[in-house]
């Protein structure tokens, strides 16, 4: 579990390539869920397999040294026979168990998403559009677990029926023996001495037999969640490859997570290093992951200072360009450069927060928090506080503290604030971390004018280049340089005055 669930968050990224590739499904269910079901299968069958065999090679032993061969033959051909019948039942149920694990997931995930969103259902009054919709989700996992009762009904009367065939089979080998020894003259008095030990290592011999195959369910369930997760591998090693990093720099060791690179702030580069860095694209062609088309031949290159604005009506491309510069989508021709990672970066519309304290969400990530530049010590406590209560009042949220109780409360931000105070809470996360370059997608769409231009004053001050995306006019007082996507694969790119 735990290789899957570092290589999932992992330098790959595999979070986001799989969940855009959509090949496999509910990935966190396969790590969580079918990951401990199968090691628990796994030490189920490991715990019986591995006394089992030493009990039927001993009892084969000793049943042939008092029997001869016919009684352990018998034993033989009855978990032989009892063994294929339940192989061809137990892969029936394969199938079904997949696909049970498959629709639970989604069920699951279809109630997370109700929760999520449940602001925007109750405004829309869509109760009963997500009751019909989730209903239909669940009658799915109903019918299908039937269906896998249904399934597994013959393979558990066949596993019943061969513990009860044991007694039966145990008594015609054993009976099979004494019509010959009879038959041999033997007295009844030493076939039954004999017998009366001999009965005890048959039993024990069908006993470890019955065992094996009373584990036909859970071989059944087993394939079927090793399928899953096996899945999730391959899928994983895909992105791994396809992202050219190498295996062994998916995970990163304890160390190595203790030793991270902070984020290079704009002081800490020399003007030689800034000279250097730039985003910059020579005939590239970006696509969609189903093929289509954005931008075709872009040739531009963005330096130190030269601050962008990307314009264009929507579903032109200009989110796809972001995702294209941060690596998130491959260049289908020609060449596309961006800065390192650790100088730059990328605000989204909507910003990622989570549930937390207010020092928390300003901190985010966490690497930030643990690794200052040098050149400016730790902070801790009233001196940490103080920088963060300047930052908040730069974006207009000095308020923010006494409202939810302090800077330590535990609080479900994106439910409790605004689209406009999230993106405020990003920006300011933004000005405390000081990149080289910020890429800026829609990033204060929902923050009014006045307050845009302090925000994008406070970004030029603190010298970071920035690469914008928006629609508003306003915008391009901010930026020196326009790349206008015109669709159809079109651009143009002009300066500003």
């Amino acid at each position: 579990m735990e290789h899957l669930h570092l290589a999932y968050i992992g330098k790959s990224k595999g979070y986001y390539h799989m969940m855009l590739e959509g090949e496999v499904d509910n990935p966190d269910q396969r790590i969580t869920q079918d990951v401990t079901t199968l090691c628990t299968n796994f030490s189920l069958i490991l715990s019986k397999g591995m006394v089992s065999p030493g009990l039927i090679i001993w009892y084969s032993y000793v049943l042939f040294k008092t029997f001869g061969w016919v009684a352990p033959v018998t034993c033989y051909v009855y978990f032989v026979f009892g063994a294929i019948c339940n192989s061809l039942l137990g892969h029936r149920v394969v199938a079904s168990v997949y696909r049970q694990e498959r629709l639970e997931g989604d069920f699951r995930f279809n109630h997370v998403w109700l929760r999520t969103h449940r602001e925007a259902v109750a405004l829309h009054d869509g109760h009963v559009a997500e009751q019909l919709r989730l209903t239909k989700n669940y009658e799915m996992v109903a019918n299908n677990s039937a269906e896998v009762s249904y399934k597994r009904l013959p393979l558990y009367l066949s596993m019943q029926l061969f513990d009860y065939l044991g007694s039966i089979v145990n008594y015609a080998a054993l009976g099979f023996v004494i019509l010959q020894w009879k038959a041999s003259g033997r007295t009844e008095a030493e076939i039954s001495e004999v017998v009366g030990s001999g009965s005890y290592s048959c039993l024990y011999l069908i006993s470890a037999f019955s065992t094996i195959l009373d584990l036909a369910q859970t071989c059944s369930d087993t394939m079927a969640l090793s399928s899953r997760v096996a899945e999730l591998f391959r899928s994983l090693k895909a992105v791994e490859e396809a992202s050219g990093i190498p295996g062994d720099e998916l995970e990163e060791s304890d160390d190595e997570r203790d030793e991270a690179s902070p984020l290079i702030r704009h002081s800490m580069v020399s003007e030689e290093e800034l000279v250097e860095m730039a985003f910059s694209a020579k005939s590239a062609e970006i696509m969609t992951p189903q093929g289509d088309v954005l931008v075709r031949d872009l040739n531009m290159r963005i330096g130190n200072g030269m601050h962008l604005l990307v314009t264009g009506r929507s579903g032109v491309g200009k989110s796809s360009l972001v995702r294209a510069f941060a690596g998130l989508w491959p260049t289908a021709s020609g060449c596309l450069k961006a800065p390192a990672s650790d100088v730059v970066c990328y605000l989204p519309q909507t910003p990622y927060l989570f549930r937390g304290s207010l020092e928390e969400q300003l901190t985010y990530p966490a690497k930030f928090l643990r690794h200052l530049p040098a050149h400016k010590p730790p902070q801790s406590g009233v001196r940490l506080k103080d920088e963060l209560h300047d930052l908040l009042v730069q974006v207009g949220l000095s308020h923010l503290p006494e409202r939810v109780g302090g800077w330590d409360v535990s609080v479900d931000w994106p439910t409790m604030l605004s689209l406009g105070e999230q993106q405020r809470i990003a920006l300011a996360r933004l000005l405390r971390s000081r990149p080289v370059f910020a890429i800026l997608d829609e990033a204060t769409s929902a923050i009014e004018l006045s307050a845009e231009e302090g925000i994008y004053e406070a970004l030029k001050e603190a010298r970071i280049t920035l690469v914008s995306v928006g629609h508003r006019e306003s915008l391009e007082q901010y930026h020196n340089h326009r790349l206008e996507l015109l669709g159809g694969g079109s651009w143009s790119l002009e300066e500003l005055p």
